[in-house]
């Protein structure tokens, strides 16, 4: 499967489908290798937003598909955030950061 944009919930469960139905698998299938119910993998295709964040990646996984986060030059549209560099963000959250209350320990 090619990489593709996926701007919604239901774009995403067209693609977990697509996906699913490339493998040969049934919807019985997944939800077992998955250990959800058959209902689940329905409302998931069918881009349901209530599903729990850890089992689609779970489902993602299982059918040997990523979940790319990035962001393009210019991509942000009207009313959402700037784009920033999640290298940067990532490397801050790595990085122990000294409290705000700490003292330094002078050298003598």
């Amino acid at each position: 499967m090619k990489n593709i944009e996926i701007p919604t919930a239901r774009a995403l469960g067209a693609a977990i489908r697509a996906r699913r139905s490339e493998l040969g698998w049934s919807q019985l299938q997944l939800a077992s290798q998955l250990g959800v119910q058959r209902q689940w993998v329905i409302r998931l295709e069918a881009g349901s937003q209530g599903a729990e964040l850890g089992t689609v990646l779970k489902a993602l996984a299982t059918l040997g598909l990523s979940l790319v986060v990035g962001n393009e030059p210019g991509a942000a549209t009207e009313g959402s955030a700037p784009a920033s560099n999640l290298d940067e963000v990532f490397a801050r959250l790595k990085t122990p950061q000294a409290s705000p209350g700490a003292k330094k320990r002078s050298k003598k």
